[in-house]
């Protein structure tokens, strides 16, 4: 089975990735170039740089914390040291072994977790959960296609995806089953696990290809994660000696 999708690039370093192509970004230079300019986007450079594995990811070889989420996660049209993950290990001082994928459902986090989840050095899992109507298809072959909304173009499964959408129960439910899943293998695993809704991150600028969150949108976001990682630390740690307390009774 399949591992990341962008594994064709493992070892190599990209300057244009998916939705930020250079196509898109010279398009926008000719229509969008003042809000190019607005968000700081004129004549940067970014670079994607894949570990062994397909990831845009810190090298696995000591204690990181597991990110998994989609293009926001990834940080698609951003710098690797100002996407949310890269800010959250740093403020956290551990490696960060971003698993983000771009158009990622939660059947495509699921499936990461459970590969790799207690398999490399991360005692702590970031899930940035996804949007409910996408979907993941493992085919034949190992590869696996992702669908988001309406707009995808697979005609041999359109038909299922379709009727998959029809009603957005299939889609609520399917998120709910993934997040029950992960806890389960995190509880089996030894892994903690820090949940956050994508709709929660920051929408206030805008990343090179205009599309995606910007750079203080990821910066606000992760400095939220990180909130939220030392508050359940400070309460693992405060329920520790009450249960040892509870257990000599």
């Amino acid at each position: 089975m399949t591992g990341s999708m962008y594994w064709q690039y493992r070892g190599q370093t990209l300057e244009w990735l998916t939705a930020d192509t250079e196509e898109l970004y010279k398009q926008n230079l000719k229509r969008q170039r003042s809000l190019l300019a607005q968000h700081g986007w004129l004549d940067r450079k970014i670079t994607y740089q894949f570990n062994s594995l397909g990831f845009r990811s810190d090298p696995i070889d000591k204690q990181g914390l597991l990110f998994l989420g989609c293009s926001h996660t990834i940080g698609i049209g951003l710098p690797w040291a100002e996407t949310w993950p890269k800010l959250v290990a740093d403020q956290l001082a551990l490696a960060c072994y971003n698993f983000g994928q771009g158009g990622a459902s939660m059947d495509t986090i699921f499936r990461l977790a459970e590969r790799y989840l207690g398999k490399i050095p991360a005692k702590k899992i970031i899930v940035c959960a996804t949007y409910p109507d996408r979907k993941e298809i493992i085919t034949a072959g190992g590869g696996t296609l992702q669908f988001w909304g309406r707009d995808s173009t697979e005609s041999k499964y359109r038909p299922f995806y379709d009727r998959w959408l029809e009603n957005p129960e299939n889609g609520r439910l399917n998120k709910i089953k993934s997040e029950l899943a992960i806890r389960q293998i995190c509880r089996e695993r030894g892994c903690d696990l820090t949940w956050i809704d994508q709709t929660a991150m920051p929408a206030i600028d805008l990343a090179r290809d205009l599309q995606h969150r910007g750079t203080e949108s990821n910066r606000l976001f992760s400095e939220k994660i990180v909130a939220m990682i030392r508050s359940e630390n400070v309460s693992a740690a405060e329920q520790t000696p009450m249960m040892a307390s509870l257990d000599q009774q």
